[in-house]
């Protein structure tokens, strides 16, 4: 398979970075792709209007894009191509990127664009990818990467999520994880990160029953150590691997103390023959970020981090209004980041209001009339709190059973810094077999991400 073109836009629409492999697409795709996701109008019934999906099919040429902090990564072909390997490829290319620009924003890809062509020269000859591994393009990468990475470029995961594990182990502070792979070839850089991400996913019943709840979590290891050391990472002692079937396993409740998971998937070079007696990971992870496993629970056990209440009033013929009680069940000492409730109202609203009740300066709302939505945005949400917000509603017909069906489902999205939900975690971290006498510095950070968090309301 042959990509066309590989091209970067900022959320304007400006072209950052353009490449074009094969020539058998117009210079001007890149406003060919701009003006079709900005006024996408679910053609071919590929997704609702306004949401433009990852690939579509433009005047004959094929696009594929993702966006990363606030910015279009696009790559295009001619060819009838496979949709799973060319996102695979192109979410290779970002993070190789994110590895030699340390950190992904507009700033620094305008700063070192010219790294960024040398680059893409190397890792794709006519369009057909030739190398895609952190550690084996940076001999050939002779620009340097500008100076001065600003932390406003940070994404929320690198700025936020700093924790950490046992005394040997410091928490991170500052922009030291947005660092240029090119930075360490002096030395001055002696540094390994391990990030333990899980993405939860829940569903709830009207009533407030659990309907569906599963997590997907991976341990990523970015490495910027000197020499070629092993690390070894060993995972809490009561990890349970169950080997059980889906059914049985929601069955089952999990032994008092344990962190189930229903299955681990390792990075083909690590050494996990230790693994299930003593929890040890064993790996040389390369320059850059690697994945060094990944894992899915099922497990009743797992913490739901957030309930809600809500109820539908109709005031009057054109007007009704959503009450919503959010709580958020973690410790007082965590908060979760970056909250926000989406709540789709009928495609006969004309206008929406929101009453938070007191202390309510620090949260917003948005509604999107094109696509008929609500957002209800919190920055911080502490633990042990509540939250209230009554959205007011007015139609342009008078509301039938129909349209008050049409209000929700209710979902959400957040990222809570320093806690976990399934009870997996980084008990230690050794670096070994290095030269010299200085030990390099770690940091262990976790974290949990909605993934698809949603409330049924009828």
């Amino acid at each position: 398979m042959a990509l066309s073109q590989f091209f970067i836009l900022s959320s304007k629409g400006d072209k950052l970075v353009y490449k074009d492999y094969r020539h058998d697409v117009p210079k001007f795709s890149d406003e060919i792709f701009f003006g079709k996701y900005k006024f996408w109008d679910g053609g071919l019934h590929q997704a609702p209007p306004g949401e433009c999906p990852p690939f579509f099919c433009e005047q004959g040429i094929n696009f594929c894009f993702v966006r990363r902090r606030q910015l279009f990564f696009v790559v295009t072909t001619r060819e009838n191509a496979s949709p799973s390997t060319t996102v695979e490829i192109l979410l290779g290319i970002v993070k190789l990127i994110r590895d030699f620009l340390g950190v992904l924003s507009e700033e620094s890809v305008r700063r070192n664009f010219t790294l960024i062509y040398e680059l893409m020269d190397e890792i794709m000859d006519l369009g057909i990818p030739q190398e895609m591994r952190t550690d084996r393009l940076r001999p050939y990468i002779l620009h340097a990467v500008a100076g001065g990475t600003d932390e406003g470029g940070e994404s929320l995961y690198d700025r936020l999520l700093h924790a950490h594990v046992g005394g040997e182990v410091d928490s991170k502070k500052g922009a030291a994880a947005a660092v240029s792979v090119l930075r360490n070839d002096d030395g001055s850089k002696n540094e390994i990160y391990v990030d333990l991400i899980e993405r939860l996913n829940a569903v709830f019943a009207a009533d407030g029953r659990i309907v569906k709840v599963d997590v997907d979590g991976s341990l990523m290891v970015k490495s910027f150590l000197a020499g070629d050391p092993t690390v070894y990472v060993t995972l809490n002692d009561n990890l349970v691997v169950s080997e059980n079937n889906a059914q049985e396993r929601q069955q089952q409740m999990p032994l008092s103390g344990s962190a189930p998971v229903d299955s681990i998937a390792f990075h083909e070079d690590t050494d996990h023959t230790h693994f299930d007696r003593q929890k040890l990971i064993i790996a040389r992870p390369p320059v850059g970020e690697t994945t060094m496993l990944s894992y899915r629970s099922t497990s009743p056990s797992i913490h739901l981090p957030f309930h809600l209440i809500q109820s539908l009033e109709v005031v009057s013929e054109l007007r009704a209004e959503l009450y919503v009680r959010l709580r958020a069940d973690l410790p007082a000492s965590v908060a979760a980041l970056c909250t926000s409730i989406t709540v789709p109202l009928p495609s006969t609203t004309v206008t929406a209001s929101a009453d938070f009740g007191g202390g309510a300066a620090d949260q917003s709302f948005e509604y999107r009339e094109g696509v008929n939505e609500f957002t209800w945005s919190i920055p911080s949400f502490a633990g042990g709190t509540e939250r209230i917000c009554k959205i007011g509603f007015s139609t342009s017909a008078p509301l039938s059973a129909t349209d008050r069906t049409r209000v929700g489902p209710i979902s959400m999205f957040f990222e809570i810094p320093h806690q976990g939900v399934t009870g997996v975690t980084v008990q230690s971290l050794r670096v070994e077999g290095r030269d010299g006498n200085d030990k390099p510095k770690k940091w262990i950070r976790v974290s949990t991400q909605a993934s698809a968090y949603t409330f049924r309301t009828h």
